[in-house]
């Protein structure tokens, strides 16, 4: 079992979870060194759990359905590219202000308001066909947003999703 905080500003360079950890808690790896992190095995990631690792550039989610907590990986800018598993959750401000230039969704993801908003380098971003509505302020200040295709599914785009954004939308021809 890990606890909160169990490696706050610790000088670690990589984990690889074994499958009988199942949650990381609160704050867990707050302002550490980590570089890279394989969550084998791990279907929940609490708020703030990797909050301001700033050297983080690789994560591995493996589980489908997993859930990400609000402010997970805010503020890690050198994570630039996430693949998130098909029914994966994603709470409010989940990847916040990171360095994300890549985000790959998996089928049926659902995600809440600001999960990348401030995301200032995201350049790509694959929506699944399943995804239904994109919540309020979801990619608010996303300056380098090249191209975005929304699924012939979205009938709901929220409250200054795209505010301050620099988007180029495309749709099926």
């Amino acid at each position: 079992m890990l606890y909160d905080l169990a490696f706050y500003k610790a000088e670690i360079g990589e984990v690889l979870f074994n499958s009988s950890i199942k949650t990381i808690p609160y704050k867990t790896f707050m302002d550490s060194s980590i570089k890279r992190v394989d969550l084998n095995g791990v279907n929940q990631i609490a708020s703030y759990a990797f909050f301001e690792c700033h050297f983080l550039k690789e994560v591995v989610i493996r589980e489908e359905s997993v859930i990400i907590r609000d402010h997970a990986f805010n503020r890690t800018y050198n994570l630039e590219g996430i693949y998130i598993p098909a029914k994966a959750e994603l709470e409010g401000g989940s990847f916040m202000d990171s360095g994300l230039k890549t985000v790959i969704m998996g089928e049926e993801v659902s995600f809440s308001t600001a999960s990348f908003a401030e995301c200032y380098d995201l350049q790509t971003l694959i929506l699944p066909d399943s995804m239904k509505s994109l919540p309020d302020v979801s990619f608010r200040d996303c300056i380098s947003l090249a191209k975005l295709y929304i699924p012939e599914g979205v009938s709901e785009i929220g409250d200054e999703c795209f505010k301050d954004a620099v988007v180029n939308l495309f749709g099926k021809k």
